[in-house]
């Protein structure tokens, strides 16, 4: 599942790099507000990289929530299988 989703966030960073070196830059001086409202014109490359972007953070938490929930269980089977080996070694010991 993890290998999955780093798959996918390796494809969204490649697309939201580019979305971004794509943009064209812009002087958000005096002048471009009074052409272009009060709102200012979002172009589509604007929305795109909003979207993308809370994909992107989407992504990186279910990330971080996936790996911290797999080391929690591996934890836990450790002290299992540690508690499982615990008697054993003491009956050997009594053994000799």
């Amino acid at each position: 599942m993890i290998v999955v989703l780093m798959i996918f966030h390796i494809i969204v960073t490649i697309f939201m790099v580019s979305i971004i070196l794509l943009q064209k830059g812009e002087d958000f001086g005096a002048e471009s507000v009074s052409l272009r409202g009060a709102g200012g014109g979002e172009s589509v490359f604007t929305k795109l990289t909003v979207i993308v972007g809370a994909i992107f953070m989407g992504d990186c938490l279910l990330m971080a929530t996936l790996v911290r929930l797999e080391s929690k269980v591996n934890k836990i089977k450790n002290i299992d299988e540690e508690k499982a080996k615990k008697p054993a070694l003491k009956e050997n010991l009594e053994k000799k």
